[in-house]
């Protein structure tokens, strides 16, 4: 990125794209692919246009103190997820040269100078940003950027749950885990049919199966040539985890390393249908019966597969799903606060 970007231009800024699904379905893997493209700057993630919105949405950023506060914020690692996100000593600048200067445009800012981009952000003709809670956003995603495209990635549930049980809170029960697919799922299609948004729909089990014509798919929606680069993603990761380990503490490196550690391979199916060696039967018909209508639309179910039902079993997931509900309403009260309380409350963890 040596060239600087003249953002006086309003056409020198690059289209926005999003990747929504829930966690554990192949979004890291496909951002990798894609920041790999060389008009493409994809980036790991990070909530800060999520965690900026009810502050800054409406901002005048002409104004220096509220350009250095949104810089500030987004300096600041204020998301449970283990992130390398630090944007560059450019961003003050860019935003500062910028011509038009809406929340919008600096936000697209924050993406072009995130600094393992690895290119010339003055090329990039997207930024793409991937973070499984913004499918919880899409009408404030919508509200910023109207004619942004978004890519839907969908994994088998079953397949989800083996991965979400080994890498996240292994506590939640198995209603809990079905529950919260089907609610992510189920909010996405929703909204994005609310506000006829421009997307695209993509199964994790095709984009291993094949994953150039997966890719090709995505590059047609989006309106770019295909670039057979994106299939030589292991030399960014490489840098990734080298820029990790440089400025993270061992331990969160560590973690980083074992969560993403399926990336060091290349694109396989060796973890499609895990779940019949790691799941019991037990669990694999529970699941069948709680997403039996997400799970046949995405033919993870044949269409006329019979599914096991108790009626404990259906208690137990209505149960569950009210729990995933109000946890999720209570976390969008919560990005409604102020950025400065929400600050000031994280930094006393």
């Amino acid at each position: 990125m040596d060239d600087q970007l003249n953002t006086t231009e309003e056409n020198s800024l690059p289209k926005a794209a999003f990747i929504v699904g829930m966690g554990r379905s192949g979004t890291t893997l496909l951002t990798n692919m894609l920041n790999s493209h060389p008009e493409i700057i994809a980036t790991p993630e990070n909530e800060f246009m999520l965690f900026s919105y009810s502050t800054f949405f409406n901002k005048n950023f002409s104004i220096t103190s509220n350009t250095k506060a949104f810089v500030d914020m987004c300096s600041y690692n204020f998301s449970n997820i283990v992130s390398i996100w630090k944007p560059s000593v450019e961003l003050s600048a860019d935003i500062n040269n910028l011509k038009e200067k809406s929340y919008a445009n600096v936000c697209k800012l924050v993406y072009l100078n995130y600094p393992l981009a690895n290119k010339n952000k003055i090329t990039a003709k997207y930024v793409v940003d991937k973070n499984p809670i913004y499918s919880l956003h899409i009408p404030k995603l919508n509200r910023v950027y109207p004619d942004a495209k978004y890519i839907v990635l969908i994994r088998d549930f079953r397949d989800n749950t083996v991965s979400r049980k080994k890498y996240g809170k292994t506590n939640e029960s198995i209603f809990k885990l079905a529950a919260s697919w089907n609610y992510f799922y189920e909010k996405i299609f929703a909204d994005i049919s609310k506000y006829h948004t421009s997307h695209m729909i993509l199964r994790y089990e095709d984009l291993a199966n094949d994953p150039e014509q997966a890719l090709n798919k995505i590059c047609l929606h989006l309106g770019i040539s295909y670039s057979e680069s994106m299939l030589h993603f292991k030399d960014l990761i490489s840098k990734t985890r080298e820029h990790a380990k440089q400025n993270l503490s061992n331990e969160v490196y560590q973690k980083i390393t074992e969560m993403h550690s399926n990336l060091d391979k290349e694109v396989n199916t060796n973890r499609i249908n895990a779940y019949e060696k790691e799941l019991s039967t037990e669990e694999i018909l529970i699941l069948n019966c709680c997403c039996e209508k997400l799970g046949k639309q995405f033919n993870y179910l044949s269409p006329d597969e019979p599914t096991a039902y108790k009626l404990s079993w259906k208690l137990k997931y209505f149960v569950a799903k009210s729990k995933v509900i109000l946890y999720y309403r209570l976390k969008n009260i919560y990005y409604r606060l102020p950025v400065k309380l929400r600050l000031a409350f994280l930094k006393k963890q």
